[in-house]
């Protein structure tokens, strides 16, 4: 008897295809690769970006393990307050920053990638260099940049909300007045503590990050909110003021630290007249003291 092959009724592929087009997916119907596209676009119109922010830092604590080095910068940052410019033009970047305390300049310097290798030099007169490779850029300084770009580990963002290091939370959020999805990085290879990002749907923008460590001696939490928001000519987004809450104990001893930038929005330039290539390159005048670790010459 030969068999027959058996067929499902008409009736049951429409359930299917009913209930597979009712079934919530992912951060409501949002997929990592439609977020990532609509962060990429984002990022594509601040690719060519002039501008000039400031950033005020406030430390407070009984830490006693707090490393020399940021005890220093808390002895001069306490109070003070830092200004800087920084420029980008795809792979190159520019930023000259300053501290101050009140209207004294404690310390300035200028720091430039060319798309091949990163220079750093002191000012007023640039007889103090260092020049290192490209990616020893440091994002530190450059907080709107940072923390609306590149808020993990210093690279852009869209290269991160890939299924390998990022995945999505289940629903919709709303945060102040946007309607946000939260997603949560973290590089499998590498030791970076996860981050927790709330993304605009509609802007591609981060508008709030968290991050937790915890160790036997540790813990510590990191919030990044940006509080308002600039829309450049061509109609892309950045952020122009924003906060940094870092709360951190150990070993029973607590350190906190506050940072507050907000960009000078008239400063704000994507037209290429006002980023000239002069501003990717440093010049070290004659006798300038260079240390250069790539092996090659100022």
């Amino acid at each position: 008897m030969r068999n027959r092959r058996r067929t499902s009724a008409p009736w049951v592929w429409v359930v299917l295809v009913t209930l597979a087009a009712a079934s919530p997916s992912p951060a409501g119907g949002v997929s990592l690769e439609t977020l990532r596209q609509k962060v990429r676009a984002n990022e594509a119109k601040a690719s060519l970006l002039r501008m000039e922010f400031e950033c005020r830092t406030e430390f407070a604590g009984d830490d006693p393990t707090t490393p020399e080095s940021i005890k220093k910068a808390i002895r001069e940052k306490r109070g003070g307050h830092g200004r800087s410019t920084y420029a980008q033009d795809g792979h190159r970047y520019h930023k000259t920053s300053s501290t101050y305390e009140g209207a004294e300049c404690v310390h300035a310097e200028i720091e430039v990638v060319d798309g091949k290798v990163r220079k750093r030099g002191r000012l007023p007169d640039l007889m103090e260099g260092w020049i290192t490779r490209e990616d020893k850029f440091t994002w530190t300084d450059v907080e709107p940049i940072r923390f609306g770009f590149r808020p993990y580990d210093g690279r852009l963002l869209s290269a991160c909300l890939v299924p390998a290091c990022a995945c999505l939370r289940e629903e919709r959020v709303t945060v102040g007045d946007r309607e946000a999805v939260c997603v949560e990085i973290q590089e499998r290879d590498k030791p970076v503590h996860p981050l927790l990002l709330w993304i605009d749907l509609e802007r591609g923008l981060p508008l709030r990050s968290e991050s937790h460590y915890r160790s036997d001696s540790v813990e510590s939490r990191t919030v990044v909110e940006s509080t308002r928001f600039h829309q450049l000519p061509n109609g892309g987004w950045m952020p122009a003021e924003g906060i940094v809450k870092m709360h951190r104990i150990r070993e029973g001893f607590i350190f906190d630290l506050t940072l507050r930038y907000i960009v000078d929005v008239n400063s704000i330039s994507i037209e290429k007249k006002d980023i000239p290539d002069s501003l990717f390159d440093i010049q070290f005048p004659p006798g300038a003291r260079i240390q250069d670790a790539t092996g090659g010459s100022p």
